[in-house]
């Protein structure tokens, strides 16, 4: 939540100075907001036993991710600015049906047995 701030910032001066256009600044930080805590999960597998590096490499993971707010979310409000909170929540909801019917079909397909 603190990383949203300096990158939402950036955001808006990347669009602000002209150079940037909206589709570019928003399609930028979506990748950002992939690709870098991907890459900051993938180095935790090689930082060993070190506790400095393994707290620093999750905290660029939830930093990076911190690009999705200039990046995805904003997309609501440039689709529609008058319903950006319904279309949000309406998304959501559907996007997070998967994470309570995962375990039900789960549960189904392996009839109860977890061996």
């Amino acid at each position: 939540m603190v990383c949203s701030f300096p990158v939402s910032f950036a955001a808006d001066k990347m669009i602000n100075s002209g150079r940037f256009s909206v589709v570019f600044v928003r399609k930028f930080f979506t990748v950002i907001a992939g690709i870098g805590p991907a890459a900051a999960l993938i180095g935790l597998g090689f930082v060993g036993c070190d506790s400095g590096l393994a707290v620093g490499a999750l905290c660029a993971a939830m930093g990076l991710s911190a690009g999705s707010y200039a990046g995805f979310m904003s997309n609501f409000s440039d689709l529609s600015p008058n319903y950006s909170g319904f279309l949000n929540g309406l998304t959501l909801t559907f996007s997070n049906i998967s994470g309570f019917l995962s375990p039900i079909v789960t549960g189904a397909i392996t009839n109860e047995n977890v061996s």
